[in-house]
């Protein structure tokens, strides 16, 4: 089944340390090039970004996340910091996988260039321990969609602006303010947004973002690509590709797509 191109929006809003998410969201049927991207900024040490703005599923759409930022912004909750609820301290993104050992992994054998397979199988590992925990087939790695990150977290290395790629794939980027950022930081970063996901109501807390967990949750994606780069500024940029891609309007991330 081919799906349609994805609407993505960004809205970012102050959190208490300097990072940036931001994720896709998806339509069917409808074509990417008529929508516009909107964004807007508010002012603060650290922002963070969603692109859960298409409606109803998985977002309370764009009035709520713009209520949130005008609001100053405790709408973003990080979990995952240096030093903070066990984060590994003074691990620089081109070390080695953090203590936490990733799950047994297939398909990693050889590397993409600028992403070392040691980094390839934390980034895996992370996304799949969530998956198991919600008794979902794990994903796999994809060198093609590693090339796709790969390539475009290069561009983003000289400037680390919070910017979407608009390719055909699911997407979540992430932007740290010093380059001690681990995959597995990056992954569980995003997840900490399960707090605000109304399952039962599939629906992103009032004034809240949940689109990043869900994309990571998509039952229906089987395929991630992901690449972490240091920026200019000493930042750290950070992207994973999925495909198929999540985040599809009006639809639970847990539930296959019957079309």
């Amino acid at each position: 089944m081919a799906h349609s191109m994805p609407i993505i929006s960004l809205v970012e809003v102050i959190i208490l340390v300097s990072i940036v998410s931001a994720c896709t969201v998806h339509a069917r049927g409808v074509n990417r090039a008529g929508a516009g991207g909107v964004a807007f900024h508010a002012t603060g040490k650290g922002h963070a970004a969603d692109g859960t703005t298409a409606g109803a599923g998985v977002s309370h759409g764009i009035s709520d996340a713009l209520t949130g930022a005008s609001q100053g912004g405790n709408n973003a909750e990080v979990s995952v910091s240096p030093g903070n609820n066990g984060a590994s301290v003074g691990v620089t993104s081109g070390s080695n996988p953090s203590a936490s050992t990733p799950m047994p992994h297939r398909g990693i054998t050889s590397p993409v260039p600028g992403v070392p397979v040691a980094r390839a199988v934390e980034f895996l590992g992370a996304h799949n321990e969530v998956r198991a925990s919600l008794n979902e087939p794990p994903l796999q790695w994809d060198n093609g969609l590693a090339q796709y990150a790969r390539g475009f977290a290069a561009k983003r290395a000289l400037d680390c602006k919070m910017l979407h790629s608009y390719g055909p794939y699911g997407e979540n980027i992430f932007w740290g303010e010093k380059d001690v950022w681990t995959p597995t930081q990056v992954v569980e970063s995003w997840v900490s947004e399960d707090k605000y996901y109304d399952k039962t109501n599939n629906v992103c807390a009032p004034g809240q973002m949940c689109g990043h967990y869900t994309q990571v949750a998509w039952l229906d994606t089987t395929k991630v690509g992901c690449a972490i780069v240091t920026c200019l500024n000493g930042g750290s940029y950070a992207i994973c590709n999925y495909d198929p891609p999540g985040n599809y309007v009006n639809e639970s991330p847990f539930k296959h797509f019957q079309g």
